[in-house]
């Protein structure tokens, strides 16, 4: 074992305790058994994720998409049930933002008034889809929401969240255009809600920004 552990620079210690915690009666130390038991040993360390569960991910998935809950609404609704599962909002928007195609919504409107842009920004990668309107009304934002999402592969575009704006209030149609597509709405005065997007806009004030990874201006 000494001379191991010169060799590899450790102490006898160290040496020791990886032959007792991996050796086996009547068969000598084996270097890739042993590997394979410390893999193993991590994999099964550390608290698992609910929603790897594939149930409990259906469930709230439903509740998401077809009662459009609000993870608030959802976690509220276990607690009160006493649920023998419970998940908190946060554990749900964490989940939603590991997942690409969910997109937020804002106008920029200049100093002057009168034209504005339009930007579409995904939760997870950042990717920015910036057009500009001639004026800040609910058809030209229908217009200019429909054409750059309809171009995207459909498993790329899950669920849109933009503010409460008057721009948006045509979003049925933008849904029906898109093939059902989920529209959420952030309570008001609550923009945090919405961070992606207000980080993007705020950073910037134009299409390209340091928090976005790809920017199409259209």
């Amino acid at each position: 074992m000494r001379e191991i552990a010169r060799g590899l620079r450790r102490s006898v210690s160290t040496i020791s305790r990886e032959l007792k915690c991996n050796e086996r009666p009547r068969h000598p130390y084996s270097p890739s058994q042993a590997q394979k038991r410390y893999e193993n040993r991590r994999k099964a360390r550390g608290r698992k994720h609910i929603l790897c569960d594939a149930e409990m991910r259906e469930y709230i998935r439903r509740f998401i998409q077809e009662a459009h809950w609000s993870p608030e609404q959802i976690s509220n609704r276990l607690k009160l049930e006493s649920a023998e599962v419970q998940i908190s909002s946060t554990a749900i928007y964490r989940a939603i933002k590991s997942e690409p195609g969910h997109y937020e919504a804002d106008t920029v409107v200049g100093k002057r008034g009168g034209e504005c842009l339009l930007s579409l920004v995904d939760r997870k990668y950042r990717f920015t889809l910036a057009v500009k309107l001639p004026k800040g009304t609910a058809e030209a934002a229908r217009d200019a929401m429909t054409a750059p999402l309809g171009g995207l592969p459909e498993d790329k575009v899950k669920s849109a969240t933009p503010d409460r704006g008057t721009e948006f209030t045509l979003y049925q149609e933008i849904s029906k255009a898109q093939r059902g597509l989920p529209f959420y709405f952030a309570d008001p005065h609550s923009s945090r809600q919405r961070g992606t997007n207000e980080n993007t806009n705020a950073s910037a004030g134009v299409p390209r920004s340091k928090s976005s990874s790809i920017c199409r201006c259209i």
